[in-house]
């Protein structure tokens, strides 16, 4: 009588423990909004200074990039429109973080234009440079009549965000 009280408390206390709700996981972000520096930050080794290029096709509206610039600050950007073969505009909404993680720059709308063939930006800033300068942190160009490139410079380098 005692071994069957037993091995029912026993299996009493085993399924009650294992029906407990496992812990809450801890999701990633959902969106753009929704990515902060420290999202970024874990995807620091899986950034590459490798140029992205190819038909304006393979650049999509509402793309995520993350990216580490030149002056080791973490931002992100998204693609908004790429513009039709005679200037193939690039449009992006990006945000660039400080060290301590609270915001340093936003920019709604950033347009790089491959018109003029190149365009240079420092992503800290947001500014556009000319070639040479050693704040490039990328580069959006028109490598030929079916082709665009999106190139890091300067030791920046990002990556694709997947949600």
């Amino acid at each position: 009588m005692k071994t069957l009280l037993l091995s029912t408390a026993l299996f009493v206390s085993l399924f009650i423990i294992g029906c407990k709700k496992d812990k809450a996981t801890i999701e990633g972000p959902k969106n753009f909004d929704e990515i902060k520096m420290s999202d970024i930050q874990v995807k620091e080794s899986q950034m590459s200074d490798t140029l992205i290029y190819g038909n304006p096709v393979i650049f999509k509206t509402n793309d995520v990039y993350v990216f580490k610039t030149s002056a080791n600050l973490f931002g992100k950007f998204k693609i908004l429109s790429v513009g039709a073969a005679t200037d193939y505009k690039l449009t992006i909404s990006a945000t660039v973080y400080n060290t301590d993680g609270a915001i340093k720059q936003l920019n709604s709308a950033l347009v790089l234009s491959s018109v003029a063939n190149t365009t240079f930006i420092d992503l800290d800033t947001f500014a556009s440079l000319t070639y040479g300068d050693n704040r490039i942190d990328i580069r959006w160009w028109n490598i030929s009549t079916a082709q665009v490139g999106l190139y890091n410079s300067n030791g920046a380098k990002m990556l694709l965000y997947k949600f």
